[in-house]
């Protein structure tokens, strides 16, 4: 009998820098899963899926293995878009009676599956399984003599060398790529030339890049600053340049932030990282100044980044606040604070919300980039989410949907692992804010179990809250709705509570690692559905 072959399935694509976070719900996963299989699919590969409801549903696929990949089947038509083995997409649910088995319920936009053809054993749009929220809290007062602010100390990068052209590591007349000088040595590429001019004069500067982000230095100042968004690198950056009589000097730092590895066609795409030209000065008379193919003195990286100040040795001169203010909002400025490891063996973060652009080392191991100031932008999908429609992840922004991370940092928190500290004595947070931003908010958290949300649409089951180990337990029962609910785990706007249920929770989990209670159902209330169960609790 003909197969269907492999299908290879995302339940997240990748995270886009500067987008906000996709998703497919899991009901809609689920339900193209089972479709697949209906159609005669025989082998499923997923790509990061939701771990528990699929795995209910596998289980009993797989109980029916030998019918399903064997066996005969037929299509029964039991009215317009509904079939026993192959149900049409509809955004209705329908109560479907097979002959001598009883009438069943199907959902819109799901699949009942009956290995029996008398009870549904597994539906796609009834997830029971539990869900979890990570929340990030303060480091554990376990340190008495450590104060709750970090103490700063920092340190000016030194860009005096590359404010004139005088060395580098070679010169050229034309205008190179970043990424094939650097060879990934650095993310900083320095372009530096000069030229005479007679007498003092203003003028624009207007440099044409691709770059990831380029700053503009005129005779030693800093005169202007752009980067690219996730949908344009095609930038030309316009900058007041003050000449004086004599040799002037234009020094451009280009920088870049990687280059992207996954897509379509992702090899022709813009690097991101090139000024391709024209650079030229204008002044206010229209007079021009082409610098384009003038002599360019190139020199990779940062004078501080090849002193390897995030090594932090003895020899370093870092600048103490005694008390004062640690500037702050500062452009090219490292920054050095020391930490005590948090007892215990969970996950640590750092919270770097308040920085710009950088990169930070703790205890000499690089935790990469840093940007939080670039936030998600704000889609029309950001905001509502409804499993019942067709997927399309290639679609146009506005059909996309359950967006999350909108408006928000595209990354706050960098994972600081274990290995990485020194027990029983300083670590060290090392940080090169290239931007300006605000290191004082910066904070070390601790990553834990916060709300824990199961869901149960059948009266009759058992349903089981836990904690997750490591010594975790229920300490309060939040939430226990019968019927329709609005919003996610950890923020329900429920209108249907049950006092009863919530009761049975509490009295049943509190206190424990795990606990399990039936759902005894049996709620009446206006417009809310009986038999549907959300519980919420609380984990620490």
């Amino acid at each position: 009998m003909e197969q269907l072959g492999i299908l290879f399935f995302s339940q997240n694509s990748f995270k886009k820098w500067g987008q906000p976070d996709f998703h497919r719900t899991t009901e809609d996963n689920a339900f193209a899963v089972a479709t697949f299989f209906q159609k005669r699919g025989s082998v499923m590969n997923y790509y990061m899926p939701k771990y528990g409801h699929l795995k209910d549903h596998h289980n009993v696929l797989q109980s029916m293995e030998k019918t399903l990949v064997h066996g005969g089947y037929s299509d029964s038509s039991y009215g317009e878009n509904i079939t026993v083995t192959n149900n049409e997409l509809h955004d209705r649910d329908v109560s479907v009676t097979l002959g001598g088995t009883g009438t069943h319920l199907v959902p819109a936009w799901s699949v009942s599956i009956l290995p029996d053809c008398k009870t549904v054993a597994f539906n796609t749009a009834k997830v029971k399984t539990q869900t979890s929220v990570m929340v990030m809290r303060p480091k554990p007062d376990t340190v008495e003599d450590e104060p709750e602010a970090l103490n700063w100390s920092w340190m000016p990068e030194n860009l005096r060398p590359f404010m004139t052209d005088d060395r580098g590591s070679f010169r050229k007349n034309q205008l190179l790529e970043h990424i094939t000088i650097s060879s990934d040595q650095s993310d900083y590429l320095w372009y530096r030339t000069s030229f005479e001019h007679k007498g003092e004069g203003s003028y624009t500067l207007y440099v044409n890049t691709t770059g990831h982000e380029l700053y503009v230095l005129v005779n030693g100042n800093l005169v202007g600053q752009k980067h690219s968004t996730y949908t344009e690198f095609d930038l030309q950056l316009e900058s007041p340049a003050e000449l004086h009589s004599g040799k002037n000097y234009i020094s451009l730092l280009s920088g870049t932030v990687g280059l992207k590895s996954y897509g379509a066609l992702f090899e022709i795409e813009p690097a991101g990282c090139n000024i391709p030209g024209p650079v030229k000065l204008v002044g206010t008379n229209g007079t021009a100044i082409d610098l384009t193919n003038s002599y360019w003195c190139y020199e990779t990286g940062l004078d501080r980044e090849h002193r390897q100040i995030h090594l932090d040795k003895l020899d370093n001169k870092w600048r103490s606040n005694n008390g004062s203010i640690v500037p702050v909002n500062r452009p090219f400025t490292w920054y050095k604070t020391t930490f005590a490891a948090p007892a215990g063996e969970g996950a640590m973060v750092v919270d770097l919300l308040g920085l710009n652009k950088g990169a930070a080392w703790v205890t000499g191991n690089s935790l990469g980039r840093y940007w939080p100031s670039y936030t998600a932008a704000e889609l029309g999908g950001c905001h509502v989410c409804d499993y019942r429609r067709k997927f399309n992840a290639d679609g146009d922004e506005s059909d996309l949907q359950c967006l999350t991370g909108c408006g928000e940092p595209s990354q706050r928190f960098y994972h600081v692992p274990r290995s990485f500290l020194r027990a029983g004595e300083p670590n060290t947070l090392i940080l090169f804010e290239e931007a300006g931003g605000d290191p004082t908010r910066a904070a070390f958290r601790t990553v834990a179990v916060g709300p824990v949300c199961v869901a149960s649409a059948e009266v009759g089951d058992g349903v089981t809250l836990s904690c997750g180990g490591h010594g975790s337990v229920v300490t309060s029962v939040d939430v226990a709705i019968l019927g329709v609910n609005r919003g996610n785990c950890g923020a329900y706007e429920g209108r249907c509570e049950s006092q009863a249920t919530l009761q049975a929770f509490t009295a049943a989990c509190v206190g424990k690692e795990s606990c399990t209670v039936k759902h005894k159902g049996a709620f009446a209330g206006a417009g809310c559905e009986s038999g549907v169960l959300i519980v919420q609790a609380t984990c620490s």
